[in-house]
């Protein structure tokens, strides 16, 4: 198939498969299959990067009101708190460029974003009981930022 024959075909963009000719400027592409595959692709990745954008700020705000539930964490673990996420998700980063293209972009955003319930269901059960030590906070710190973080 040609890419003057692609450009019409609403039928060549199908979910699960991978999209081999993209002409968002043409006016007849879009009208035809563009809109739609762009349509698809921002019900996922917008509430995707909102969602990790939530988590992402929770997890911050979180750490900086700790002493104020009872936790007895010096300044410098905060610090630290506050500090792996990001460098752990900056690591993670790599790996999510590489599998993204094996895996699906929609399907792989769609797939850590979910993966993200699992950390703010464990942070609001460890913000409950001050007692939880500092090794789990680092362990739920380093949790969170498995999942996909924002680009």
């Amino acid at each position: 198939m040609t890419v003057t024959q692609a450009r019409g075909r609403a039928d060549t963009y199908r979910p699960g498969t991978t999209i081999n000719v993209w002409h968002p400027e043409d006016p007849s592409f879009w009208q035809s299959a563009g809109s739609r595959v762009a349509a698809r692709n921002l019900w996922v990745s917008v509430p995707a990067l909102m969602l990790a954008f939530v988590v992402w700020q929770v997890w911050s705000v979180t750490v900086v009101q700790l002493s104020k539930v009872g936790f007895t964490f010096s300044e410098s673990q905060k610090f630290w708190l506050t500090a792996i996420p990001g460098l752990t998700g900056g690591l993670g980063r790599l790996f999510y460029t590489f599998i993204g293209p094996v895996v699906g972009e929609r399907r792989f955003t769609a797939f850590s974003t979910i993966i993200l319930v699992g950390p703010l269901l464990w942070l609001g059960f460890a913000v409950q009981h001050p007692s939880t030590p500092y090794g789990v906070m680092v362990c739920l710190g380093r949790a969170r930022s498995s999942a996909r973080q924002p680009r």
